[in-house]
């Protein structure tokens, strides 16, 4: 099966059939088509200025949706319609029945509303019958006429924001090729099996394949194969095969965790397990990693305070757990139903109290309180409504605890009216949930991903990746409101420069919090005014899926799905010699500084001020103690005995707060 320019006018619903994502099957799925082997072959759909037949027109009774039986088609005549079929085998026309569903006379397509059962169904009927331009046939014309020699059955709808119109529809068209072919003849099969350790590690999921002539008298040719876990070869014409695994990095990333104070990670990868960098060793694109967890790769942690201690995960919430830096691992289900779990398993926890972790399930927040080990079992915090409404939502669910307080959790998969869905936050440390509000503006849906702000435990950012509606929004009381940042608003494009694309993480600054990067289907987008505006960051990372981000140990750490594991040192980042300046009120300076800071406070401003310095991962290391005077205050910061680096400066002046970096020399 193949499309050929139609995506312009024309998609497919997937309905649960065999071919083009689940919206072609085959008409032997039908009763009494009466196909005989000689009635197979290729077809064509073709589209195009001035192409049309005749078709035969169905309807069904009034209201009716989907499980019609074929006694209730009933044929109407025989109309034009803006496409021709075409036996490609034997270069013959054929006919064609159509399902009218709004009952107009004619085929049209409308774009279908997923919660009207009923719109939309204007079903292609492709039929082994020569066709006739001017006499439909008497096989047909009947109710369920639509069945007979029924060869494809098409469910095409029309895309968001397209447009129909049968008198201009492009050049184009839908291939289905019909045959077998032979793949391996009984001695290729041998001499494979023969040499299997030589194959073995080649990805089973292939995509894509390119031969290369090496030797053209003696007919060799060297093989180059693309799939899941990368580039394929084989330099004997197909007799063996090697998996590339250096050179090409092409690692799709879900999610990785960094060894503590160390430039090791770990990571799981689709569908190719969870590696892990060599211990002891600094990371590199060069480094060859170790296979720690078979299967589908997903989210990890590494404690922060016990480096020998790491979780890994693999789909449905099956979790492992190493006790002793990654060299053996354990399975830690116990108190999970993994039939219950999301295809993508997730972990949350805080680096100020890790060994309280988090997973999502079908009936709530999945908790553990010992990092995943011993004989402690893990805990369901049961949420009833809103929670899901099936089995089909629970791959959507997340669950995040606060950056800026241990005692927040955040989680769910989505905001939706009908069926009832929502997002919950905890204030108890995962204890209990309350629902919080629904946005209201648009319709939304499942959620793509969920993070937290550095400083503001209030404050947290749902992503989402439906076309044409809003990607990101926040809130600053506890889900009370809620305000889309991505600009999209009502609107189907957005006004402040975000792109209309899919967007799985977030991640806000900790050294200046209007500085915020959000990682999208094509690369990070970055605000630098809380979300004003927002522009292709175009920082040296590529423009690839980014699924996960985070700051820690004074870098940013980027999970790229398909580039890899990135990272950035902040403290190569460049800082500006002025000062940090907070509006009129206070400013701070020299920056960078040696070891202390000069902390200057206007007057003009009466109310109480906090002043705290953090390092990068949001742990307190200085409160400014001052005495509020009549005079502008100038007192010295003494920051001693830290360590070169950036460091975060927050000042909380009544319901107002703000964050700058700082720098150390």
């Amino acid at each position: 099966m193949d499309t050929f320019g139609t995506g312009a006018f024309m998609s497919f619903i997937n309905f649960g059939g065999d071919y083009l994502g689940g919206g072609m099957s085959t008409g032997d799925a039908e009763d009494g088509v009466e196909l005989v082997s000689t009635d197979w072959s290729s077809v064509e759909i073709r589209f195009g200025k001035g192409i049309k037949q005749k078709a035969h027109r169905f309807t069904v009774p009034v209201g009716e949706g989907s499980g019609v039986p074929p006694e209730d088609y009933t044929y109407r005549d025989y109309v034009d319609v803006p496409f021709q079929a075409w036996d490609t085998d034997h270069n013959r026309q054929l006919m064609v029945s159509f399902r009218d569903q709004e009952r107009d006379g004619k085929f049209n397509l409308i774009q279908r509303d997923p919660e009207d059962e009923i719109s939309g169904r204007e079903y292609i009927f492709i039929q082994a019958v020569p066709y006739n331009p001017t006499t439909p046939s008497d096989k047909i014309t009947k109710a369920g006429g639509y069945t007979y020699k029924q060869l494809y059955f098409f469910w095409p709808t029309l895309p968001d924001n397209k447009t129909w119109n049968a008198d201009s529809l492009p050049d184009s068209r839908i291939v289905v090729r019909y045959g077998s072919f032979t793949l391996l003849s009984e001695e290729s099969v041998v001499t494979v099996m023969a040499d299997y350790q030589k194959n073995n590690n080649l990805h089973v999921d292939h995509h894509y394949i390119v031969p290369i002539i090496t030797d053209t008298l003696n007919k060799q040719y060297t093989i180059l194969e693309g799939n899941d876990g990368g580039l394929g070869i084989s330099l004997n014409e197909g007799k063996t095969w090697e998996q590339i695994n250096k050179g090409y990095v092409t690692t799709q990333f879900y999610g990785v965790a960094k060894k503590p104070g160390a430039q090791e990670y770990i990571g799981g990868m689709q569908d190719n397990g969870t590696w892990q960098s060599p211990i002891g060793g600094v990371a590199t694109k060069s480094s060859d990693y170790s296979d720690r967890i078979s299967g589908d790769g997903f989210e990890a942690l590494w404690h922060p305070i016990y480096p020998h201690r790491m979780l890994g995960s693999t789909y449905n919430n099956m979790f492992y757990v190493s006790n002793d830096g990654g060299l053996t691992w354990s399975r830690s289900t116990d108190g999970i139903n993994t039939n219950e779990g999301p295809f993508i398993s997730r972990l949350s926890n805080s680096p100020k109290n890790p060994d309280l972790v988090f997973g999502v399930t079908l009936n709530g927040v999945l908790r553990h309180n010992n990092f995943g080990l011993g004989k402690f079992p893990w805990e369901t915090v049961a949420i009833d409504t809103g929670w899901t409404n099936s089995i089909y939502d629970v791959d959507a669910l997340n669950v995040k605890v606060s950056l800026a307080n241990d005692s927040i959790v955040w989680a769910g998969g989505g905001m939706y009216p009908k069926p009832n869905l929502h997002i919950f936050v905890s204030k108890d440390q995962g204890g209990t949930f309350d629902t919080v509000s629904n946005y209201t503006d648009v319709k939304m849906g499942y959620i793509s991903g969920m993070t937290t702000h550095p400083y503001d435990k209030k404050t947290a950012y749902l992503l989402f990746s439906f076309k044409g509606t809003p990607k990101i929004l926040r809130t600053t009381d506890f889900g009370q409101t809620w305000e889309d940042i991505s600009g999209f608003g009502k609107n189907k494009t957005s006004s402040n420069g975000f792109p209309d694309v899919m967007v799985y993480s977030l991640l806000v600054m900790p050294y200046n919090t209007d500085i915020i990067w959000a990682g999208t289907e094509i690369g990070i987008f970055e605000s630098t005014d809380n979300g004003a505006n927002w522009h292709y960051a175009d920082n040296g990372l590529p423009a690839v899926s980014v699924w996960q981000m985070f700051i820690q140990d004074n870098n940013i750490v980027v999970a790229t799905h398909g580039r890899g594991i990135w990272s950035l040192d902040l403290n190569l980042v460049s800082t500006p010699e002025n000062p940090v300046n907070f509006g009129d009120i206070f400013k701070v300076y020299p920056n960078p500084g040696k070891g202390m800071f000069y902390f200057e406070l206007n007057n003009n401003y009466s109310g109480k001020i906090s002043v705290q310095i953090f390092n990068t991962d949001g742990r307190l290391i200085h409160t400014v103690p001052y005495q509020k005077t009549d005079q502008l205050l100038k007192k010295q910061i003494q920051l001693e005995n830290l360590t070169p680096g950036n460091y975060i400066i927050n000042i909380r002046y009544g319901d107002k707060s703000a964050s700058e970096r700082i720098v150390i020399n």
